[in-house]
Protein backbone atom coordinates (compact mmCIF):
# COMPACT_ATOMS: atom_id res chain seq x y z
CA UNK A 1 0.00 0.00 0.00
CA UNK A 2 3.09 2.35 0.70
CA UNK A 3 4.56 1.66 -2.70
CA UNK A 4 1.01 2.27 -4.69
CA UNK A 5 0.64 5.63 -2.94
CA UNK A 6 4.38 6.68 -3.30
CA UNK A 7 3.93 5.80 -6.77
CA UNK A 8 0.66 7.69 -7.22
CA UNK A 9 1.90 10.98 -5.37
CA UNK A 10 5.18 10.95 -7.97
CA UNK A 11 2.54 10.68 -11.27
CA UNK A 12 0.41 13.88 -9.52
CA UNK A 13 3.50 15.76 -8.96
CA UNK A 14 5.03 14.77 -13.12
CA UNK A 15 1.26 15.84 -13.91
CA UNK A 16 1.36 18.78 -11.98
CA UNK A 17 4.43 20.05 -13.57
CA UNK A 18 2.96 20.17 -16.73
CA UNK A 19 -0.22 21.20 -15.96
CA UNK A 20 1.56 24.60 -14.51
CA UNK A 21 3.66 24.83 -17.97
CA UNK A 22 0.51 24.59 -20.25
CA UNK A 23 -1.58 26.85 -18.29
CA UNK A 24 1.66 29.13 -18.89
CA UNK A 25 1.83 28.56 -22.38
CA UNK A 26 -1.53 29.35 -22.80
CA UNK A 27 -1.37 32.65 -21.30
CA UNK A 28 1.72 33.08 -24.07
CA UNK A 29 -0.65 32.13 -26.77
CA UNK A 30 -3.17 34.52 -25.99
CA UNK A 31 -0.49 37.43 -25.63
CA UNK A 32 0.35 36.37 -29.20
CA UNK A 33 -2.58 36.56 -30.35
CA UNK A 34 -3.37 39.95 -29.04
CA UNK A 35 -0.26 41.68 -29.92
CA UNK A 36 -1.11 40.15 -33.59
CA UNK A 37 2.43 38.28 -33.77
CA UNK A 38 2.63 36.16 -37.18
CA UNK A 39 1.56 32.70 -36.85
CA UNK A 40 4.75 31.37 -38.23
CA UNK A 41 6.70 32.97 -35.27
CA UNK A 42 4.03 31.49 -32.66
CA UNK A 43 4.50 28.43 -33.70
CA UNK A 44 8.26 28.82 -32.96
CA UNK A 45 8.01 30.17 -29.78
CA UNK A 46 5.63 27.09 -28.75
CA UNK A 47 8.07 25.13 -29.97
CA UNK A 48 10.79 26.34 -28.38
CA UNK A 49 9.34 26.57 -24.79
CA UNK A 50 7.63 22.99 -25.18
CA UNK A 51 11.56 21.90 -25.96
CA UNK A 52 13.20 23.84 -22.75
CA UNK A 53 10.22 22.51 -21.13
CA UNK A 54 11.13 18.94 -21.64
CA UNK A 55 14.33 19.69 -21.59
CA UNK A 56 14.18 20.71 -18.25
CA UNK A 57 15.13 24.02 -18.66
CA UNK A 58 12.13 25.61 -17.00
CA UNK A 59 9.94 24.07 -14.10
CA UNK A 60 12.75 21.68 -12.71
CA UNK A 61 12.89 21.46 -9.02
CA UNK A 62 16.75 20.04 -9.43
CA UNK A 63 17.94 23.83 -10.61
CA UNK A 64 17.93 25.26 -7.25
CA UNK A 65 20.15 23.05 -5.57
CA UNK A 66 22.30 22.57 -8.56
CA UNK A 67 23.23 26.16 -8.62
CA UNK A 68 24.07 25.86 -5.08
CA UNK A 69 27.45 23.57 -6.16
CA UNK A 70 30.37 25.39 -6.25
CA UNK A 71 31.93 26.37 -9.69
CA UNK A 72 34.62 23.39 -9.89
CA UNK A 73 32.27 20.89 -9.43
CA UNK A 74 29.81 22.35 -12.29
CA UNK A 75 32.99 21.92 -14.56
CA UNK A 76 33.00 18.64 -13.93
CA UNK A 77 29.07 17.44 -14.04
CA UNK A 78 29.39 19.29 -17.47
CA UNK A 79 32.34 17.96 -18.60
CA UNK A 80 31.21 14.36 -17.81
CA UNK A 81 28.18 14.86 -20.18
CA UNK A 82 29.79 16.49 -22.83
CA UNK A 83 32.02 13.71 -22.84
CA UNK A 84 29.28 11.25 -23.15
CA UNK A 85 28.41 12.85 -26.59
CA UNK A 86 31.68 13.26 -27.97
CA UNK A 87 32.36 9.44 -27.75
CA UNK A 88 30.26 9.46 -30.30
CA UNK A 89 33.14 10.99 -32.99
CA UNK A 90 35.72 8.11 -33.33
CA UNK A 91 38.46 9.66 -33.69
CA UNK A 92 37.98 10.99 -30.10
CA UNK A 93 38.61 7.37 -28.92
CA UNK A 94 42.27 7.87 -29.84
CA UNK A 95 42.89 10.82 -27.88
CA UNK A 96 44.28 10.86 -24.23
CA UNK A 97 42.43 11.85 -21.55
CA UNK A 98 43.71 15.44 -20.69
CA UNK A 99 43.38 15.81 -24.39
CA UNK A 100 39.76 15.04 -24.59
CA UNK A 101 38.87 17.57 -21.35
CA UNK A 102 40.63 20.09 -22.90
CA UNK A 103 38.06 19.64 -25.65
CA UNK A 104 34.71 19.37 -23.54
CA UNK A 105 35.80 22.86 -21.64
CA UNK A 106 35.74 24.06 -25.00
CA UNK A 107 33.02 22.69 -26.45
CA UNK A 108 29.75 24.64 -26.88
CA UNK A 109 25.86 23.94 -26.65
CA UNK A 110 23.91 25.37 -29.02
CA UNK A 111 20.14 25.46 -29.21
CA UNK A 112 18.92 25.30 -32.75
CA UNK A 113 15.12 25.97 -33.99
CA UNK A 114 13.19 24.14 -36.86
CA UNK A 115 15.17 24.75 -40.27
CA UNK A 116 18.28 26.52 -38.95
CA UNK A 117 21.19 25.68 -40.75
CA UNK A 118 23.90 22.99 -38.98
CA UNK A 119 26.27 22.73 -42.20
CA UNK A 120 26.28 23.72 -45.86
CA UNK A 121 27.63 21.17 -48.59
CA UNK A 122 30.38 22.78 -49.88
CA UNK A 123 31.22 25.32 -47.41
CA UNK A 124 34.59 25.13 -45.30
CA UNK A 125 33.79 22.72 -42.09
CA UNK A 126 34.89 24.56 -38.80
CA UNK A 127 33.18 22.67 -36.84
CA UNK A 128 32.29 19.06 -35.45
CA UNK A 129 28.64 19.43 -34.44
CA UNK A 130 26.93 16.32 -32.17
CA UNK A 131 23.21 16.18 -31.78
CA UNK A 132 21.94 16.10 -27.96
CA UNK A 133 18.36 15.95 -28.28
CA UNK A 134 16.09 16.61 -31.36
CA UNK A 135 16.53 15.76 -35.15
CA UNK A 136 18.31 16.37 -37.95
CA UNK A 137 17.47 16.36 -41.74
CA UNK A 138 19.92 16.39 -44.45
CA UNK A 139 19.03 18.26 -47.88
CA UNK A 140 21.98 18.08 -50.27
CA UNK A 141 25.10 15.65 -50.35
CA UNK A 142 28.21 16.45 -52.07
CA UNK A 143 29.12 13.69 -53.98
CA UNK A 144 32.17 14.95 -55.96
CA UNK A 145 34.66 18.33 -55.90
CA UNK A 146 31.45 19.84 -58.54
CA UNK A 147 28.68 17.96 -58.11
CA UNK A 148 25.91 17.37 -54.96
CA UNK A 149 22.66 15.53 -55.15
CA UNK A 150 19.64 16.99 -53.14
CA UNK A 151 17.52 14.20 -51.28
CA UNK A 152 15.00 14.47 -48.51
CA UNK A 153 16.58 11.83 -46.26
CA UNK A 154 13.77 13.44 -43.60
CA UNK A 155 13.77 9.90 -42.10
CA UNK A 156 17.65 9.95 -41.63
CA UNK A 157 19.03 11.80 -38.55
CA UNK A 158 22.39 12.36 -37.96
CA UNK A 159 24.23 11.63 -34.88
CA UNK A 160 27.48 13.55 -35.69
CA UNK A 161 27.87 16.61 -38.59
CA UNK A 162 31.07 17.31 -40.00
CA UNK A 163 33.78 15.04 -38.20
CA UNK A 164 36.09 14.72 -40.94
CA UNK A 165 36.97 17.94 -40.81
CA UNK A 166 39.22 17.06 -37.43
CA UNK A 167 41.01 14.51 -39.02
CA UNK A 168 43.02 17.27 -40.81
CA UNK A 169 44.11 20.59 -39.99
CA UNK A 170 43.69 22.47 -43.10
CA UNK A 171 40.70 23.47 -44.65
CA UNK A 172 37.85 20.96 -44.99
CA UNK A 173 34.70 21.11 -46.72
CA UNK A 174 31.04 20.20 -45.77
CA UNK A 175 29.98 16.99 -47.31
CA UNK A 176 26.15 17.58 -46.67
CA UNK A 177 23.98 20.50 -45.65
CA UNK A 178 21.96 19.85 -42.06
CA UNK A 179 19.37 21.68 -41.15
CA UNK A 180 17.43 21.06 -37.91
CA UNK A 181 14.00 19.23 -38.32
CA UNK A 182 12.98 20.19 -34.71
CA UNK A 183 14.07 22.08 -31.99
CA UNK A 184 17.48 20.33 -31.08
CA UNK A 185 20.37 20.95 -29.16
CA UNK A 186 23.94 20.02 -30.31
CA UNK A 187 27.33 20.23 -29.25
CA UNK A 188 29.73 22.08 -31.38
CA UNK A 189 33.23 20.78 -31.34
CA UNK A 190 35.69 24.17 -32.97
CA UNK A 191 38.33 22.77 -35.32
CA UNK A 192 40.55 25.74 -33.90
CA UNK A 193 40.09 24.44 -30.38
CA UNK A 194 40.36 20.54 -30.90
CA UNK A 195 43.89 21.25 -32.83
CA UNK A 196 45.10 23.42 -29.44
CA UNK A 197 44.04 21.04 -27.20
CA UNK A 198 45.78 17.58 -28.01
CA UNK A 199 49.16 17.15 -28.39
CA UNK A 200 51.99 17.81 -30.57
CA UNK A 201 52.67 14.29 -31.52
CA UNK A 202 48.38 13.67 -32.24
CA UNK A 203 48.58 15.98 -34.48
CA UNK A 204 51.50 15.51 -36.56
CA UNK A 205 49.66 12.10 -36.81
CA UNK A 206 46.28 13.57 -38.27
CA UNK A 207 47.94 16.06 -40.33
CA UNK A 208 49.96 12.82 -41.98
CA UNK A 209 47.10 10.58 -41.86
CA UNK A 210 45.00 13.73 -43.94
CA UNK A 211 47.86 13.73 -46.18
CA UNK A 212 47.92 10.01 -47.34
CA UNK A 213 43.75 10.22 -47.51
CA UNK A 214 44.32 12.85 -49.56
CA UNK A 215 46.69 11.19 -51.93
CA UNK A 216 44.22 8.04 -51.58
CA UNK A 217 41.97 10.47 -53.36
CA UNK A 218 43.42 11.95 -56.01
CA UNK A 219 44.99 8.38 -57.62
CA UNK A 220 41.67 7.47 -57.41
CA UNK A 221 40.17 10.06 -59.25
CA UNK A 222 43.21 10.11 -61.51
CA UNK A 223 42.65 6.00 -61.88
CA UNK A 224 38.83 6.81 -62.54
CA UNK A 225 39.79 9.11 -65.66
CA UNK A 226 42.11 6.86 -67.10
CA UNK A 227 41.29 5.58 -70.42
CA UNK A 228 40.29 1.73 -70.86
CA UNK A 229 43.27 -0.44 -72.37
CA UNK A 230 42.44 -3.03 -74.94
CA UNK A 231 42.57 -5.61 -72.58
CA UNK A 232 39.96 -4.60 -70.15
CA UNK A 233 42.15 -3.04 -68.20
CA UNK A 234 43.11 0.55 -67.17
CA UNK A 235 45.99 2.19 -68.35
CA UNK A 236 49.20 2.96 -66.29
CA UNK A 237 51.90 1.88 -63.73
CA UNK A 238 51.40 -1.28 -62.29
CA UNK A 239 51.58 -1.86 -58.59
CA UNK A 240 50.26 1.75 -58.29
CA UNK A 241 46.76 0.97 -56.38
CA UNK A 242 46.85 1.99 -52.96
CA UNK A 243 43.83 1.39 -50.20
CA UNK A 244 42.29 4.24 -47.67
CA UNK A 245 43.57 1.41 -44.73
CA UNK A 246 47.14 1.57 -46.41
CA UNK A 247 47.57 4.95 -46.44
CA UNK A 248 46.19 5.46 -42.61
CA UNK A 249 48.61 2.29 -41.64
CA UNK A 250 51.68 4.44 -43.35
CA UNK A 251 50.35 7.53 -41.85
CA UNK A 252 50.92 5.97 -38.29
CA UNK A 253 54.27 4.12 -39.09
CA UNK A 254 55.97 7.89 -40.26
CA UNK A 255 53.89 9.23 -37.23
CA UNK A 256 55.49 6.63 -35.05
CA UNK A 257 58.86 6.96 -36.08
Amino acid sequence: AICVSLITQAFFKIWDRRRIFNEELAAVRMHLQKTHVEDTIQLKVKAYLRYIFDRRRIHAKEAALMNYLPDPLKSQIRRSQVRMYLERIPLMRELERDSIEKICDAAETFDLMQGDAVSTAGNVADAAWVLVSGRLRITKRLVGPTESLHTNMSVVSPLIVDEHCLEEEGPVLSRCTTLAAESSELIRVGKEHFFESISVNRRRSLNLRGTALYHVNHRQSAASAEPVSPSGGRAGRRGSIMTVSHAVQAAAVISSS
